[in-house]
C-alpha cells in the first residue's frame, strides 16, 4: 500500500476527473478472521471519495451508513502524529466512537504500529492543576485564576464538525493546544458527528527512529467492531 503522504499530494483537480482503472473494493469487507476491514480505494467512487476542506483533501469512506474522514498525517518531529478525524452517522442505530482504539502503522521497514495517544487527557490535567494551584494562591495574591485558561479555551466559533467549521483549515492543527481540538468519546445517533484532531505516539519501547519525512503508511478507525482503514 502507498504511504498516505504520497497518495494525498499526488491528488489533484485533473485527478479527480480520471475514471477508474480498479474495481470497487472499498465497500467489500475483507473475508480475513477477525474485525471487518474497509480499505480506502479512489476506484470505489460510491463508498469513497475526496473532500476538499479549507484547500486541503481528506479521504473519507461511508459504509454502512457511517462516514469516516481523515486529513493529512502531521508528523510533529518529535515522535507523535496528529491527524484529523471526522465521523458521522447517518443511519439510524448508534456507533460509538473510541478514539483510544485508533492506530497507525509507520512507514519503517518493522512497520511499527504507533498506539492512540491521550494528549486531550493530558492537557486537561495539566490546566485543571494549574487551575487548583493559582487558586490557592489567588486568594492573597488575587490571581485570575481564569485567565490561566484562557489559551486553552476554543474560541466560541469553533465548530464539531467539518461542514460548520469557520477555520480556513480545519485540519491543520493550531499553535495553541487545547483539549477541546481533540477527538473525544461519543455515540452517536443518527444525523450526529464528531470531529477533532488524533495524536499517534511512538511505542516507548519501539527502536525506531522518527525522520523528518517520515510518515503513516495506514490509518486504523474502528467503528462498532467495522475498521475503517486508510
Amino acid at each position: 500500500m502507498k504511504t498516505l503522504i504520497t497518495l494525498l499530494l499526488l491528488l489533484s483537480a485533473a485527478a479527480f476527473a480520471q475514471s477508474p482503472s480498479s474495481p470497487a473494493s472499498a465497500a467489500q469487507p475483507s473475508t480475513q478472521p477477525g474485525p471487518q476491514i474497509i480499505t480506502f480505494n479512489r476506484a470505489d467512487t460510491e463508498h469513497c471519495k475526496i473532500a476538499i476542506v479549507g484547500g486541503k483533501p481528506l479521504l473519507e469512506t461511508t459504509y454502512d451508513g457511517t462516514t469516516v474522514t481523515i486529513g493529512m498525517p502531521e508528523n510533529r518531529h518529535d515522535g507523535d502524529f496528529s491527524v484529523f478525524v471526522s465521523v458521522f452517522r447517518a443511519a439510524a442505530g448508534k456507533v460509538k466512537v473510541a478514539p483510544k482504539s485508533f492506530s497507525a502503522v509507520y512507514s519503517d521497514p518493522a512497520h511499527t504500529r504507533f498506539p492512540f495517544y491521550d494528549m486531550g487527557g493530558e492537557l486537561d490535567m495539566a490546566i485543571r492543576a494549574r487551575a487548583t494551584a493559582a487558586g490557592e494562591s489567588g486568594a492573597n495574591q488575587q490571581i485570575d485564576v481564569g485567565a490561566l485558561n484562557h489559551a486553552s479555551r476554543p474560541p466560541s466559533s469553533a465548530a464539531s464538525t467539518i461542514g460548520a467549521s469557520a477555520t480556513p483549515d480545519p485540519t491543520q492543527m493550531p499553535a495553541v493546544l487545547s483539549p477541546a481540538i481533540f477527538l473525544q468519546p461519543a455515540t452517536l445517533k443518527q444525523g450526529a458527528g464528531v470531529s477533532g484532531f488524533v495524536i499517534f505516539r511512538k511505542p516507548k519501547k519501539a527502536n525506531v527512529e522518527i525522520t523528518p519525512t517520515g510518515m503513516l503508511d495506514e490509518i486504523d478507525i474502528p467503528i462498532n467492531g467495522i475498521i475503517f482503514r486508510f
